[in-house]
């Protein structure tokens, strides 16, 4: 049996958010590997704050490079709640997403 050739959907995990915290309003940089997401699709960044009060709010879109990696600077929503929120980038059907702590403002 030959392996190595499934199609399962990436790990949600696959998206790296950087810094992975900070306060509403933030500039993250947002990056997944090579052959996360389908080449050349135009992914679209929503964000979920920890009240759940946006859902699926859109923060930025780019296209994703020919080897199916994504490199997008995004700022995060400034009136997004204290706590755990959510960022997703989608692409054609595909979905990937990761956690941000957003910091109580000073």
């Amino acid at each position: 049996m030959a392996g190595g050739h499934g199609t399962a959907a990436p790990a949600a995990s696959a998206l790296t958010i950087a810094p992975n915290g900070g306060p509403p309003g933030s500039l993250v940089t947002l990056t997944a590997p090579p052959r996360t997401l389908p080449t050349g699709a135009v992914a679209v960044v929503n964000f979920q704050d920890a009240t759940s009060a946006y859902p699926g709010v859109p923060i930025g879109q780019n296209r994703v490079s020919a080897d199916g990696s994504l490199n997008i600077p995004v700022n995060i929503l400034g009136t997004a709640a204290a706590g755990p929120a959510r960022v997703f980038v989608t692409a054609n059907g595909v979905t990937i997403s990761s956690l941000f702590t957003i910091q109580p403002g000073l």
